[in-house]
């Protein structure tokens, strides 16, 4: 089972008058090989939208959008491939 923990930060970049949406997922896996086979699984649709690390047996996944709305559709879609890497190695074992 994986455990995932969602924290969103909002910065106003007061020079620009940009806001900008940030979220880091903390995706808690039962080994480092089941973290790292995840990871590895959902690395090309994360290019340029989501910056993703192991350590261990968590997936760190952090994003940064223009707008809250592209933030939600990233980790939406990023949330979809996730369940789907997760269910493919269930169905392995």
């Amino acid at each position: 089972m994986a455990y995932i923990s969602l924290v969103i930060f909002i910065e106003m970049n007061v020079l620009a008058r940009l806001m900008k949406s940030m979220c880091a997922l903390e995706i808690e896996l039962p080994d480092e090989t089941t973290a790292q086979n995840i990871a590895k699984s959902l690395e090309l649709d994360n290019d340029g939208y989501i910056e993703t690390e192991v350590r261990g047996n968590i997936i760190i996944a952090k994003a940064e959008a223009d707008t809250i709305m592209a933030l939600r559709n990233t980790l939406d879609d990023y949330l979809a491939c996730l369940t789907v890497a997760l269910k493919s190695i269930q169905g392995t074992r």
